[in-house]
């Protein structure tokens, strides 16, 4: 292809050290799932040990007092009872009270009630907690006594004695545990998202990941029930996995990205894991406040010069830009105008060949980066920028961040020199045969305005 002409051979401020559009490309060519699911593969490997750790527990809690058949029915019956009653009701304190008087004397059911009414966790439950636990005082009992106040002192419900009335109960509230969420980007994914939400009526919080694969064409979500330390132990797995350590952002722009993902996919998906995924984050979800990274980043002022000012070839060298590329369909025109320009029918100076040629880059850059394509370039760098703060600060933050407000003002995409590579780099892809006639070609080796040798 035509690139010997050397496509915005100008010289400008913080170019950095040039590289070969062929290296910048190779790993497009390669099949980029294996990481992805290894990640998705740790997920449900960590989940399902959770859940053979819950099975396990179950069993042992559910023998931990053996009741008779006839107990066990009236066990549940009470506990039917109990489920819908209200914590404010005006009849849960006279009910509680019948109660007592039926388990007088009977402490091997006392027991279990209490052990039960602990699973999950509730204000009811620990009001019967309270109600009941006087009535156990053996010693084989007890212990389910100080096991269901340890699971109450968890949801945050706990018991403190008042010096003044020793005998006197008092309610304390726990701070709420806050939702977690982490981003890491991964070689193989766009966005791997990992966030922990407690719930409100279970004892356990909710796990939720999702990452997107193949320039969105899959979507990978998947929900489970957790603890916090498996949660950890989940991101440390990602960290040496993935080489990155993920990166902790707020809850509600976990929702955002997943949200986005499901749009940037344009499928309806029928999942059970996508739609709890969607219920569990739609509460955080916020599309009207902008991305986390407009909270870290100073403004850029005059983003349409500032652009002249970024390192695109070290830009380029630490982004997979794979997510970016055009499609041979999108470029089939062009490709099809430059190599007009290149054999031309009538002799042309070399001056006039090479700026029609820029000049047919540039309007590749005009015409496919838009709309939609051009939020996702906008995005990308966005999430670009935020990582790279987590990471390492603003300073090297800072050329992806002015990218991306570029490509948020009404400013030419050609005038954005990424994005005019990322077209190069495009059609370097779709056609590698164009680019390797050239380089066969002695010298004729020229630089783009991000600093990215063309043949």
């Amino acid at each position: 292809m035509g690139t010997g002409c050397g496509f915005l051979d100008h010289g400008t401020q913080g170019r950095g050290s040039g590289r070969r559009v062929d290296s910048a490309v190779q790993p497009f060519d390669k099949p980029r799932n294996h990481l992805c699911r290894r990640v998705m593969g740790l997920f449900s490997l960590w989940a399902f040990r959770f859940m053979a750790n819950r099975k396990k527990d179950t069993r042992k809690k559910e023998t931990g007092v053996g009741l008779s058949a006839e107990e066990s029915d009236e066990l549940q019956m009470i506990l039917d009872r109990l489920s819908v009653q209200s914590p404010e009701g005006e009849t849960l304190d006279n009910y509680l009270e019948s109660l007592r008087s039926l388990l007088g004397g009977r402490e091997k059911m006392a027991a279990a009630l209490i052990d039960r009414v602990g699973r999950p966790p509730t204000e009811v439950g620990f009001r019967a907690f309270l109600a009941f636990r006087n009535l156990v005082e053996s010693g084989p009992y007890r212990k389910v006594v100080k096991q269901a106040a340890y699971r109450f002192s968890q949801k945050g419900l706990m018991v403190e004695r008042d010096e003044d009335q020793p005998g006197q109960v008092v309610l304390i509230r726990r701070e709420v545990r806050r939702p977690l969420a982490h981003v890491t980007f991964v070689p193989d994914g766009f966005w791997l998202v990992s966030a922990l939400i407690p719930a409100d009526d279970q004892s356990m919080p909710m796990a939720v990941t999702a990452i997107a694969e193949g320039s969105f064409d899959h979507l990978s979500v998947k929900v489970s029930e957790t603890s916090n330390r498996l949660y950890r132990e989940y991101l440390q797995k990602i960290d040496s996995h993935a080489g990155k350590k993920p990166g902790e952002v707020p809850i509600r722009h976990a929702a955002r990205l997943l949200f986005e993902m499901l749009d940037f996919h344009g499928r309806e998906v029928a999942d059970s894991d996508v739609e709890a995924a969607k219920r569990l984050l739609r509460p955080f979800h916020d599309p009207e406040k902008p991305p986390y990274v407009y909270e870290m980043m100073p403004p850029v002022e005059q983003p349409e010069v500032r652009v002249r000012e970024v390192n695109g070839a070290r830009l380029l060298e630490r982004t997979d830009i794979g997510w970016l590329v055009f499609t041979r369909d999108e470029l089939a025109f062009y490709r099809q105008k430059i190599q007009e320009l290149e054999n031309p029918l009538l002799m042309v100076p070399p001056e006039i060949q090479k700026e029609r040629i820029e000049e047919a880059f540039r309007k590749a850059a005009d015409e496919l980066c838009v709309g939609r394509k051009r939020e996702l370039f906008r995005r990308f760098f966005e999430e670009q920028a935020m990582f790279a703060r987590l990471e390492a600060g603003v300073e090297e933050a800072m050329d992806a961040w002015i990218i991306a407000r570029h490509l948020a003002t009404g400013a030419n995409a050609s005038e954005n020199p990424v994005v005019v590579d990322v077209v190069i780099a495009s059609m370097q892809r779709c056609w590698p045969d164009d680019f390797k006639q050239q380089e066969q070609e002695p010298g004729g080796e020229r630089m783009t305005e991000s600093g990215l040798i063309l043949p």
